[in-house]
């Protein structure tokens, strides 16, 4: 629509404890951003985010979050920490350093 729109969303695997703003999801584990405005924050905006432990892994490509329509969105973390996020066909890949299974942590949609 013509509106703003809210700052986006986020997936984390986590602490739900430490999400501060929804939009930029947990601050301890993986987290995955969409930030679909810019709010002047000194967040990125358009593009797809990787963080863990709240340190930057990787940053996509600006692109357009906001489609107006459903789309796909896979998260894969494999055993050497490579990570790799395809959101409507864009994808963003990182290694997070040090990566070993976890336990205790949660599933966070926001």
């Amino acid at each position: 629509g013509q509106g703003g729109g809210a700052d986006g969303m986020s997936f984390s695997f986590g602490d739900p404890q430490s999400v501060v703003t929804a939009e930029e999801g947990a601050t301890s584990g993986l987290a995955v951003s969409l930030d679909t405005y810019d709010n002047g924050g000194g967040d990125t905006f358009g593009a797809v985010q990787i963080r863990y432990d709240n340190a930057v892994v990787a940053t996509g490509a600006s692109t357009n979050l906001r489609t107006g329509t459903w789309v796909s969105l896979d998260v894969r973390v494999q055993a050497d920490g490579s990570v790799r996020v395809e959101h409507d066909n864009n994808v963003t890949t990182g290694t997070i350093p040090g990566w070993s299974g976890v336990a205790g942590r949660r599933f966070v949609w926001a």
